[in-house]
């Protein structure tokens, strides 16, 4: 969805464990080198010797042959396989993650009883344009949504039977959160105000479900809450 090189990014980190893997099935990450920067002009000197011989390969030359053999930082091999098998699957799967992310923040905007949503591909959202410039058309397949309170947040997570509440995200199953209580649960209330998180708010993780599956889950959901 975002092409971080094309923007100016020399190094791109991914979590593997969540879009590439696909189905919360391996831990794991990936370090990129888009060839943007010359590391025969940088401060670092251990991969500027290197330049000489490995060219723009120099960084990944240093992090296999010091990171990777030396400190033994690799994944194991049933993780890597996981890894490549989830990479055949994940054009078609980020285009229905998308769709179906979109087509739920437009429900969920139209139900009475949903206080607010927060998607990049709303109409209403502030960050519409940037995202159509960033993400190629598309938006993503995560949203937030408030319901007003945290009880009501808590009713409707428990009353959920498709989605899972799980912290995981990136998953072809539809996966819920509530932040305050799990990811950031060490902050105080001002902390999380600052990060824009209130005690209603929901994460989810729009999956690659049937969506009038996942429509009809949230539905009976909200009704309960």
């Amino acid at each position: 969805v975002f092409r971080p090189g094309e923007f100016g990014a020399d190094i791109v980190v991914h979590s593997t464990s969540k879009f590439i893997n696909g189905h919360g099935t391996a831990i794991g990450g990936a370090i990129v080198d888009t060839g943007n920067y010359d590391w025969r002009r940088g401060p670092f000197d251990e991969i500027r010797d290197v330049s000489q011989r490995a060219g723009q390969l120099a960084f990944l030359w240093y992090l296999r042959n010091v990171i990777y053999r030396d400190l033994g930082g690799c994944p194991a091999p049933m993780n890597s396989f996981l890894m490549l098998q989830g990479l055949e699957t994940l054009p078609a799967r980020m285009a229905r993650h998308c769709e179906n992310a979109e087509r739920l923040a437009q429900f969920l905007q139209s139900h009475p009883n949903v206080a607010w949503v927060n998607y990049p591909g709303l109409e209403t959202s502030n960050f519409r344009d940037r995202a159509a410039k960033l993400f190629a058309g598309r938006a993503g397949g995560l949203l937030t949504l408030g319901l007003g309170d945290k009880q009501k947040a808590f009713k409707f997570i428990d009353s959920l039977k498709l989605a899972r509440n799980l912290a995981n995200l990136g998953d072809a199953k539809t996966l819920v959160v509530h932040p305050a209580s799990t990811i950031f649960h060490e902050f105080d209330a001002d902390e999380l105000g600052s990060m824009g998180i209130t005690d209603d708010m929901v994460r989810v993780s729009v999956g690659i479900e049937g969506f009038e599956d996942i429509k009809a889950d949230f539905e009976q959901a909200i009704e309960r809450a």
